[in-house]
């Protein structure tokens, strides 16, 4: 693939930020993704299906108890909800790599009021070159709380899960690291035209850079 490292699974200092080609979207476009009812959705259906908005910022979080990526997931919710992005016909997707009946409750965590999915076998993150490593990375400005924090309050989430019968071993690879893709374009032409992958397990763009992505709270791409 284009913006693929060369390797199946590359290792941090191998990934690059270059946006997949036209072919790679191709060869993916109808790998799987699942819903909060577990129900199967062709990847392309999300940002290039019927009434898709003509910008789709599709990004791909960690584990579902990942603390960090919950404190970005409540960022967006928060900063550029979808009666911040309607206006400028834009739409935000997530991505997970858990089981799919873990979704309805990542949602409640979060607050999130944008679509949730699942990719739990994970061939979207590979083919996409996302990287699997277990590095925390370092404090970013979405991550307020230390990593001692984060972690127990991951623990006691997932605990707390486990205790209401949830499939708390079914998170996903605590490995996995995720992305950010901005998809724009009319119909067939509709491509990534900026990307982000991380590099470690606090290595989603930073709260200003992806509202100038975005194009909310004063900023525009």
């Amino acid at each position: 693939m284009t913006g693929v490292p060369d390797t199946a699974k590359p290792s941090p200092a191998a990934v690059n930020d270059t946006p997949p080609s036209a072919e790679d979207l191709k060869a993916i476009e109808n790998f799987v993704v699942y819903d909060n009812k577990e129900q199967p959705h062709p990847f392309k259906s999300l940002y290039a299906g019927p009434g898709t908005a003509s910008r789709v910022l599709v990004i791909f979080i960690r584990h579902f108890f990942c603390g960090a990526c919950k404190n970005y997931v409540k960022f967006l919710s928060e900063s550029a909800g979808p009666e911040k992005l309607k206006p400028i016909d834009t739409s935000i997707v997530f991505i997970g790599c858990g089981d799919a009946s873990l979704i309805d409750g990542y949602v409640e965590d979060t607050g999130c009021p944008h679509p949730v999915y699942s990719n739990p076998g994970v061939d979207l993150f590979d083919a996409l070159g996302m990287v699997k490593t277990m590095n925390p990375g370092n404090p970013k400005d979405y991550v307020p709380e230390s990593q001692v924090r984060l972690a127990v309050g991951g623990l006691s989430n997932a605990f707390g899960k486990w205790m209401g019968g949830a499939a708390v071993t079914k998170g996903g690879s605590i490995a996995q690291q995720g992305a950010e893709l901005l998809f724009e374009g009319e119909g067939d032409k509709r491509r990534v035209t900026w990307c982000h992958r991380m590099r470690d397990g606090k290595d989603h763009t930073d709260k200003d850079d992806i509202l100038k992505v975005i194009g909310v709270g004063g900023y525009s791409h």
